[in-house]
């Protein structure tokens, strides 16, 4: 753990200290000191003494990133003033000097961090020292421990299988003409692993294939030679000059179905010396931390954190646990949930565990290791005035002793405010979550934002806000990444909220809806924006405008009524779209969007007029998108009915709803569907009057639900159908005769809810045997 925080520390400084500095002190012998001293502490980054200076190092990457933020920030404020004023030469002149003057603090500021940075080096230089002539075999040693190999197999592997089905499917489709694929993200999410994946997959086997690792020790006569010897194991690559080795790779490639994999690349300098190695037909797949590289000729694939449950199922295989241990399972749990999803910390934490055996207090010793101060809330309630006016309150010994604070509420009553944190100074991550239906006042005074001026995480869930509004401090946060107001009563986001050129998340799904200033487009850096589910209105009248979002990767709730959906194909970086669109354009834009990066587009269309042959053109078009995992509609019009199966259609298709649309819909055909998990068909859906399920249709699907379908009257399930389905609603289908007799057969069923259907059916349902795990609910029987 020390080491991924010396790394990171380093990495901060290097960037913020070394880069940064070049302009602000324009002194290069400052910015030469720097490079020379983080070279000798990144040397020592494994050593025993280093380990001793974590906190110090921590201390001036943090130092450091506040420093040139708040600098940033302020020279850019004052030229946009500049800009604004009617007076425009005299105003610039004032913040040219002003700017003279915030160079002068935050150089000066900066020479106090690279002095204290040069004081940690001198204490550490003396072992660097002692490693003599040592030196050299331990980089060697590192620099062979980085390679990877594609022969290597995986035994503690957990979650990925979407991101292998997605990638191996893009090395076989001949027709893109992007043929290289980056996966991205940083150390320790799987990277190498989800490539070995695909690289061993059964269906590539009969390609040529080749895999490199680089590192950051980049040798590119070496890299050409290994590619070769594995294309053509008889030659001789020692002969070969670089020249001779790019024109063999080529030629043995240009003619055949390839794979080459290329791991761990730092550099984009790297990728334009070897590209010229590989024809256009040839499938390439990148490994890199960097999202810089190859930025022109690949597809990015960005790697996401594992679920909770992936991260269980992970931590029992590395720490060797057997399932039926269940009493590890809530203190193995909260071990996941520190190591916040990535893959390298849940198996270096199973590792130590495995050690362990079963030892549950070694276990919750291990827990115990602070991460952040969590607190559970119930334990500091306190009853002032009277039991409806209970308070929580936050010890001195708790609020004047951590930067980061997480009060998790799991009770049902009304809170009416926190005390004990006004004091709290230097507060980094603020978070409060409201697991249950009570409520706690927020008030403006209950933190004291100038002391806690540099808070990267703030979020408030469930809470009460004065007047429905944020506190008018939050807009000065200008450090802060993470805002979360989710279930909250705030009803009005202040326009100063464009005044956090930082924040990377913004959850606003409220408890009802809100009003929005129309500046939401200005914050560049937002990489994730969940709007409510209920109304937005947006000041001014225009609709929400999300053009220059340009690192966005997360959007979910927009509605074509109140967002511009036009602005959808402009956001490159994104890759989860949830979107409600109530005109023919609008669907039409999200259905055409050929964003390579979108990996999850959720569409719910409303009250749309299909009936014309382009509208349903666009419909079927957009059916064949590999990013759809949800598609509802409502009271839509499809008199041409609903689009055939053809190949490819629907390929990640897991959730369908149709409720209420005009037009009929062959339900046999959505049993093609290989993803399907979930059907459901609602209000007057016209059908045929006989359905029969075949069998190996619906291979995914897991929940089925038929309301209102006054045409279905037959339904036959043929013997492995269905053969995951666990639950099946049916309701007011009056004509239905009964529940299939294939459904007797099933093993994966384990629930039938039948509502207001006629007796016979009902009774019908109740005398028949489904297995002893299938529990039956059968309301509003009628005549």
């Amino acid at each position: 753990m020390a080491d991924a925080v010396a790394n990171v520390s380093l990495e901060i400084l290097r960037d913020l200290l070394v880069e940064e500095t070049k302009f602000l002190l324009s002194v290069g012998g400052d910015v030469e000191k720097v490079k020379a001293d983080l070279r000798s502490i990144h040397a020592l980054r494994n050593s025993p003494t280093l380990k001793l200076y974590i906190s110090q190092l921590k201390d001036l990457a943090f130092k450091a990133e506040n420093l040139l933020e708040t600098y940033a920030v302020e020279v850019e404020s004052k030229r946009e003033e500049g800009r604004r004023s009617l007076k425009d030469k005299f105003k610039r002149y004032i913040c040219i000097m002003c700017e003279c003057s915030s160079v002068h603090e935050v150089g000066n500021e900066a020479r106090d961090i690279i002095s204290a940075l040069a004081d940690l080096t001198k204490k550490l230089e003396s072992e660097l020292d002692h490693q003599g002539s040592s030196s050299h075999s331990n980089q060697e040693a590192e620099r062979l421990l980085r390679q990877t190999y594609g022969h290597e197999v995986e035994h503690d592997f957990v979650g990925m299988e979407k991101d292998i089905q997605l990638l191996v499917s893009k090395v076989k489709d001949e027709t893109r003409r992007k043929r290289v694929v980056k996966i991205y993200g940083m150390g320790g999410l799987g990277k190498t692993t989800l490539a070995r994946k695909v690289y061993n997959h059964t269906d590539l086997q009969s390609y040529a294939r080749a895999w490199v690792c680089i590192t950051q020790q980049f040798e590119h006569k070496a890299i050409l030679g290994k590619i070769l010897k594995q294309l053509d194991k008889d030659i001789n690559v020692g002969i070969l000059d670089v020249e001779d080795l790019v024109t063999r790779i080529h030629s043995l490639l240009v003619e055949r179905k390839c794979v080459i994999v290329i791991d761990d690349i730092w550099e984009d300098i790297h990728w334009e010396i070897i590209k010229q190695a590989f024809p256009v037909n040839c499938n390439v797949i990148l490994t890199t931390r960097s999202q810089n590289i190859a930025i022109q000729e690949s597809e990015p694939h960005k790697l996401r954190f594992l679920t909770e449950d992936e991260g269980w199922a992970l931590l029992q295989k590395v720490a060797d646990l057997s399932p039926d241990i269940k009493s590890l399972e809530d203190v193995g749990r909260e071990i996941v949930s520190k190591c916040q999803g990535l893959p390298l910390s849940i198996r270096v934490i199973g590792g130590i565990l495995r050690s362990k055996e079963y030892d549950l207090p070694e276990w919750k010793k291990l827990k115990q290791e602070k991460f952040l101060k969590r607190i559970d809330a119930s334990k500091y309630l306190t009853d002032i005035l009277s039991p409806t006016q209970t308070r929580l309150v936050i010890p001195p010994s708790i609020g004047n002793s951590i930067s980061r604070l997480a009060i998790s509420c799991d009770f049902e009553r009304e809170v009416s405010g926190i005390d004990g944190l006004e004091e709290v100074k230097g507060l980094r991550s603020f978070i409060l979550l409201q697991k249950s239906y009570g409520m706690i006042d927020f008030k403006e005074s209950t933190i004291d934002f100038k002391m806690s001026q540099y808070l990267r995480i703030f979020v408030v869930e469930g809470c009460e806000f004065e007047g429905e509004k944020l506190p008018s401090k939050v807009g000065e946060l200008i450090h802060l990444r993470y805002l979360s107001l989710r279930d909250s009563n705030v009803r009005e986001l202040p326009k100063s909220i464009c005044n956090l050129p930082y924040l990377q998340t913004l959850d606003l799904q409220v408890r009802d809806g809100i009003r929005l200033p129309n500046v939401i487009c200005k914050m560049k850096r937002l990489k994730h924006l969940f709007l409510p589910f209920g109304d937005i209105e947006v000041i001014g009248g225009e609709k929400l405008r999300l053009d220059g979002l340009h690192e966005l990767e997360t959007l979910e709730w927009i509605n074509s009524e109140t967002t511009c959906i036009a602005d959808i194909p402009k956001l490159i970086s994104l890759q989860s779209l949830h979107v409600k669109v109530c005109d023919e354009d609008s669907m039409s834009i999200v259905l055409s969007n050929k964003n390579s990066q979108l990996r999850e587009t959720r569409l719910h269309v409303k009250s749309c007029d299909l009936s014309s042959e382009k509208d349903m053109e666009v419909l079927n078009e957009g059916l064949m998108s590999p990013s759809l995992v949800t598609l509802k509609m409502v009271e839509c019009n499809m008199s041409g009915g609903f689009p055939y199966y053809k190949q490819g259609m629907c390929q990640n298709l897991v959730t369908l709803r149709l409720y209420n649309c005009k037009g009929k819909v062959d339900v046999e055909e959505f049993g093609k569907y290989p993803m399907l998990q979930v059907l459901a068909l609602d209000h007057f859906v016209k059908m045929a009057e006989t359905i029969t399920f075949r069998s190996n249709s619906f291979p995914q699907l897991k929940l089925l639900e038929l309301y209102k379908l006054p045409d279905l009257k037959k339904w036959e399930v043929e013997k492995g159908a269905m053969p995951k389905l666990t639950s099946l609603f049916i309701a007011e289908c009056r004509n239905l005769e009964k529940v299939p007799d294939g459904l007797r057969l099933s093993s994966s069923l384990r629930q039938i809810k039948i509502i207001n259907m006629p007796r016979e059916f009902s009774e019908r349902v109740k005398e028949e045997d489904y297995g002893p795990f299938v529990e039956k609910s059968i309301t509003g029987a009628s005549a």
